[in-house]
């Protein structure tokens, strides 16, 4: 067989994959792209266990070659046809700058090179598809950006611990975090790429680190006394079959949703022209229930990332019980009931939120234990390019920035009228204890209701888009909740600061400094 007939080949099959996905979106009342879409997140968990049942005995190069081959196929008949080559590109270039450049220079110029790629993807699809909610190459090189510039300061982190002499003692400089996924061993070309293309999470994520995948690759992330080597298939059953359980209680919600709550519906007259409280409940159930979309995408990439065993992260002790919790995306309950921004946001797109913290804001904070505001801006505007250049982002990103300090100065000052906190020191160490008030669960309450309705508030441009959509919006309410924002902000934020007590140590230390030197020359 020549090469021609190995592409014609090819293209017959995509071709029947194509057809296929067409018939499936016709009987499921589907967009073509939003069946293929799912489809293939589901498959990854039959494959998935199948994977791994076999992963044992596979040899390692068949398994990177297997997870490119898919991952390209999924992107030919679910994003179109030759969009795998948006990919490539980043990953052959990312991989050139690790190859070519110091490595203190290779966090920087891949960080850049992938989020520039990026922002134009977006502003491309800006430009031929405004306001489309069509899925496209974009949504895989999302995922794809935190994939290269995770792996591009771990590279970092292993050369520079290499090339201090190897010692235990020179890992000082690096953070626990950092010495955990640090690179040691270059990786080859193909080995990279299949980390790139790892077929359960190119879709839909979660991002994964590259230590965790060769780890899983060469049976290391199973090598304990419990695994022995092998993944453990009762449990990953079980473990699997419970995220099958959460996906099924989410697709009610997400059925609702798509049936019932169009976000398009705001953007119209009878919308605009209704009453206050219409126009504010619907506005608030279809943020809510459009969370569901996420939710579900999300579970089911979970799914399959427990499928083949990559969710395994060992064996605890206490429990008796084996832990799939490695990558997680979303803790609904903690998102659903969460009573301030700051534990919301730490539970929403788990990997995204870790990517920003640990790959971007710690990255360029010199103290790591002290918030640095140049690190903040950059982190949350990271954020902004990395979801695309819609204004509806910008505007949910600034009010989101204000929210979080203004939660962050209402805790500090509320919280200790109804919890007292004290922490307990024995045998060295210092343990937090916490006792609730009579009326702890009045500001329970309280604070779940405001962070809810303003959650809701600043969430609409989000899923608007447009600064037209959402202007006319926030028009019919007078801005006042964005008013209400702005005030808080510099109130207590600017001009009345909470300002945390010091404690005894920090006041010495304080002392000492200030005292003058009783030595004389």
């Amino acid at each position: 067989m020549d090469f021609s007939q190995i592409v014609d080949t090819l293209e017959s099959y995509n071709d029947s994959l194509t057809q296929f996905m067409i018939d499936g979106s016709e009987v499921t009342g589907l967009e073509v792209d939003q069946f293929s879409y799912l489809f293939f997140l589901l498959l990854a968990t039959p494959v998935g266990i199948i994977w791994a049942l076999f992963l044992p005995y596979i040899p390692k190069s068949l398994k990177y070659v297997f997870s490119i081959a898919v991952s390209i196929t999924m992107i030919n008949v679910c994003l179109g046809r030759y969009n795998w080559i948006h990919s490539f590109i980043v990953s052959v270039g990312t991989f050139i700058i690790v190859k070519t450049l110091n490595y203190k220079q290779v966090p920087k110029f891949v960080f850049i090179f992938a989020i520039g790629y990026l922002s134009f993807s977006h502003i491309y699809r800006l430009y031929i598809n405004y306001l489309g909610w069509s899925l496209d190459f974009t949504s895989s090189q999302m995922m794809l950006t935190q994939k290269v510039t995770m792996f591009a300061y771990c590279y970092a982190d292993g050369k520079k611990f290499l090339s201090q002499k190897k010692n235990e003692d020179d890992k000082k400089f690096l953070s626990e975090r950092e010495k955990k996924y640090m690179i040691e061993k270059e990786p080859g070309f193909i080995e990279f790429l299949s980390y790139i293309y790892f077929f359960p999470s190119f879709l839909g994520g979660p991002s994964l680190e590259f230590k965790d995948y060769i780890d899983y690759c060469d049976g290391t992330m199973f090598d304990d006394e419990y695994c022995k080597k092998k993944v453990p298939m009762v449990d990953l059953l079980i473990n699997t079959f419970k995220k099958f359980i959460k996906i099924v209680l989410i697709a009610p919600f997400l059925f609702v949703f798509m049936n019932y709550l169009d976000p398009n519906f705001m953007k119209t007259d009878e919308f605009l022209n209704s009453p206050l409280l219409n126009r504010l409940f619907y506005a608030h159930y279809s943020i809510a229930f459009s969370r569901t979309k996420y939710y579900f995408g999300w579970s089911v990439a979970e799914m399959g990332i427990v499928a083949c065993g990559f969710g395994y992260n060992g064996y605890d002790q206490k429990t008796k019980k084996s832990k799939w919790d490695r990558i997680t995306h979303i803790n609904i309950l903690n998102v659903e009931l969460g009573t301030s921004v700051i534990p919301m946001l730490s539970n929403w797109n788990i990997s995204t939120h870790h990517w920003l913290k640990y790959y971007v804001f710690l990255r360029i904070t010199s103290d790591q234990s002290r918030p640095s505001a140049k690190a903040r801006i950059f982190t949350f505007i990271t954020s902004a390019f990395w979801h695309g250049f819609y204004p509806g982002y910008y505007l949910f990103f600034v009010s989101l920035a204000l929210i979080q300090d203004i939660s962050y100065q209402m805790r500090q000052r509320l919280r200790p009228l109804f919890v007292k906190t004290e922490y307990i020191e024995k045998d060295g160490k210092k343990t937090k204890k916490e006792t609730f008030g009579t009326f702890k669960f009045v500001y329970d309450f309280f604070t779940f209701v405001v962070t809810k309705t303003f959650v809701s508030y600043i969430a609409v441009p989000f899923l608007l888009l447009s600064w037209e959509a959402t202007t006319k919006y926030y028009n019919t309410l007078y801005w006042i909740p964005s008013i209400i924002i702005l005030v808080g902000f510099i109130v207590f934020k600017i001009i009345f600061p909470y300002r945390r007590p010091r404690s005894k140590t920090e006041k010495v230390k304080e002392n000492v400094t200030k005292s003058p030197s009783k030595t004389k020359k």
